[in-house]
């Protein structure tokens, strides 16, 4: 007998326990899908890009992920809540200087994530001008997780950055005059360079006046300074004056005053020539046939 009262109470008690509700998932976070990147966002575009695509994602989190069908819409409510709560006046961009080319996605236990795409016209963008107040506002939709509102828009601004192609170690470099020497220039950009590039030098006269004028420099003649290098280096040489290099008295009386003139004027731009293109021995020999033609004309020695 008391075996039996004993078994009714306990039976009793598991009947009861089987009744209650279960608890054990009370207090976790249901499922909530948000931007990882939401507000305001850059959308970087180079100058001489046709198109360019502009990615972001959206992601579930909370105790256990609900299946949901995600999406991305266009949305005027979210640019003015935006200007009002920042005092900004951002204005819509133009739908035709871009696409959503990939609007939807979905998320479960085992993707939490998707992502969102859009592409931008950089070609029709470029013509508005300043593209500081232009966005593309974005709203963030679900089927059935609950989206937070604080981090489900973006808005999306594009901004152009100018391609530039750079040198290495720009500048001026020295080099030495009185020896062979070859310079390398490296160049390069600063960024992930997506595209085929060439790149040409330009060099010469332009150059160095843009760099004068940008650096404030006057330049001074150099004729002189040329003409001290021929100098040295022919007497660093100790150069005898070749026969075949003189210029004989039968010479001379053959030319009148118009063609002596003339030859002087041949042999000077026959030893700048050579100077310019560093060949000195040869510079310092033409400059003796005008030394020797002078004291030949004037009776005296002249410099050249």
């Amino acid at each position: 007998m008391k075996l039996k009262q004993f078994i009714i109470p306990v039976a009793g008690a598991l009947l009861l326990g089987g009744c209650e509700a279960d608890h054990r998932n009370d207090n976790l976070l249901d499922s909530v899908v948000y931007l990882l990147e939401s507000d305001l966002q850059k959308a970087l575009f180079y100058d001489i890009e046709e198109t360019t695509d502009y990615s972001f994602r959206a992601f579930s989190s909370g105790y256990t992920v609900t299946p949901s069908e995600l999406g991305i819409e266009l949305s005027d409510d979210v640019l003015t809540a935006y200007n009002e709560a920042n005092g900004t006046a951002y204005t819509a961009l133009d739908p035709a200087c871009y696409r959503l080319v990939n609007s939807t996605g979905s998320v479960d236990a085992d993707h939490p994530s998707t992502t969102f795409t859009v592409q931008l016209d950089c070609s029709a963008i470029k013509q508005l001008g300043d593209l500081t107040s232009y966005v593309i506002p974005l709203r963030l939709t679900s089927s059935s997780s609950k989206v937070n509102e604080e981090l489900g828009s973006i808005l999306i601004n594009p901004e152009m950055a100018e391609t530039q192609v750079l040198v290495r170690n720009a500048g001026v470099v020295e080099c030495d005059l009185g020896s062979s020497q070859t310079l390398d220039f490296t160049a390069y950009v600063e960024f992930d360079n997506k595209w085929e590039t060439t790149t040409e030098y330009v060099y010469g006269d332009e150059v160095l006046d843009a760099y004068n004028a940008e650096h404030g420099i006057v330049p001074r003649g150099v004729k002189k300074e040329i003409r001290d290098i021929i100098d040295g280096v022919y007497r660093g040489l100790d150069v005898a004056k070749p026969a075949s290099r003189r210029v004989e008295e039968t010479d001379f009386g053959a030319l009148d005053e118009k063609s002596l003139s003339a030859r002087l004027k041949e042999l000077e731009a026959r030893m700048m020539d050579f100077a310019r293109n560093l060949d000195f021995e040869k510079a310092a020999q033409v400059r003796e046939e005008i030394k020797h033609l002078r004291e030949q004309a004037f009776g005296a020695s002249a410099e050249a």
